[in-house]
């Protein structure tokens, strides 16, 4: 009897729960839509630092320069570690992850950008894959958010919309 008191008044406790969160008002501030963008490496600047780990596996630390063109323009710098593994079951033979920082103009507006990526590289040492997601800007680019691939060993596509100020 007490059990069934207990799922009953704990069913009515959920059920007001989500009503309430139902009947809330959503307020109707949105993104702009996001833009399609394209971004240019050139003067690439690449030091890289090998350390063979117990396990077998090959630890790369890395540091890149790069000056950007295209709709972004500037200078982005990057820093990160991966490892070098066996190909297996398809998977990539080695992958690279870091947080960078690309400092500039985009669409006539300054500041910083962070953002994440993250390469996957074929066991012949091809760029297969490669991310971006920003993390967060400055400046007059502290609204900025989006996400982007590399097209190839100089491009970049990205999509990018700013919050409404």
């Amino acid at each position: 009897m007490i059990k069934e008191m207990k799922r009953k008044l704990t069913t009515v406790i959920l059920l007001s729960v989500l009503s309430a969160i139902l009947l809330t008002p959503v307020s109707t501030v949105s993104a702009t839509k996001p833009i399609e963008m394209t971004i240019f490496c050139e003067n690439l600047y690449l030091e890289l630092n090998f350390e063979e780990l117990p396990s077998g596996l090959m630890k790369v630390t890395f540091w890149v320069n790069q000056t950007w063109t295209g709709d972004w323009e500037g200078i982005a710098e990057q820093g990160g570690t991966g490892m070098f593994r066996p190909a297996e079951n398809g998977r990539p033979y080695f992958s690279l992850d870091c947080f960078a920082e690309f400092t500039g103009t985009i669409q006539g507006k300054t500041g910083t950008v962070t953002y994440y990526m993250r390469n996957n590289f074929s066991p012949e040492g091809e760029l297969f894959s490669a991310i971006m997601t920003i993390i967060r800007g400055t400046g007059e680019l502290a609204n900025i958010h989006g996400h982007g691939v590399v097209v190839d060993d100089v491009t970049t596509r990205i999509w990018v919309h700013f919050d409404p100020s």
